[in-house]
């Protein structure tokens, strides 16, 4: 990429939340961008216009403002005066454990297709983080489950998102989890077989390491 423009390979794909524009790859994320890599170093660094160009009240084009009530610039509309912030948003998720290992499941869709990882997703409005992590289990491992108290709360200041993992038992000891629409496969693993080099996210890795350091509670259900 030349420094006036072009494509950019971002090597990790986090970076989508931050940009309405993005191309889903499998090792990561395409964008096209115009202008200077120092700007949009700058700008992917704030989080700042890219998420963001006109304000969701009245539509108009937004501008970036220091107002005496904020400690930081904030997104201002000059017409209505709403000011557009930009926070995390709140993915929930649980940890299945079973017979001391923990289910996990290969991602049968971008990004990281193909990538294990623990089954999460995004929190809808209209539901409790422990609905969330409920429903987003059923979706991705085909299975209920009751959760069994808070494993903890990872959040990373370089990505806009906050991460909430419960621990979790199945709810019903005949049903197995089975393979989705996004899952191409699951497999439950001792704290000794995690695949490692094979993980979809650095939070993946994160919470099942916490797990591990905290002697794998759960295990002894």
């Amino acid at each position: 990429m030349s420094e006036a423009g072009g494509r950019w390979v971002f090597p990790y794909p986090d970076v989508r939340y931050l940009h309405p524009k993005f191309e889903r790859l499998r090792h990561g994320v395409c964008l096209t961008f115009f202008g200077p890599l120092s700007k949009l170093a700058a700008v992917c660094k704030k989080g700042s216009t890219l998420m963001y160009n006109f304000c969701t009240v009245c539509g108009t084009h937004l501008e970036e403002a220091l107002l005496p009530t904020e400690d930081r610039p904030r997104l201002v509309c000059p017409n209505c005066n709403h000011i557009q912030y930009i926070n995390p948003k709140i993915v929930s998720g649980t940890l299945p454990i079973e017979d001391g290992r923990v289910w996990l499941l290969r991602r049968g869709i971008e990004p990281r297709y193909g990538h294990w990882t623990y089954p999460a997703g995004f929190q809808e409005w209209d539901e409790t983080t422990e609905e969330a992590a409920v429903r987003e289990t059923l979706e991705e491992l085909g299975c209920d489950v009751r959760l069994d108290g808070l494993l903890g709360v990872y959040s990373r200041g370089s990505v806009p998102i906050v991460n909430i993992v419960y621990l979790a038992s199945f709810a019903h000891e005949r049903r197995t989890p089975c393979t989705t629409k996004e899952a191409i496969e699951v497999c439950s693993f001792a704290p000794t077989e995690i695949p490692w080099a094979d993980l979809a996210f650095p939070s993946t890795e994160m919470v099942l390491r916490d797990w591990i350091a905290r002697g794998s509670p759960g295990t002894t259900r």
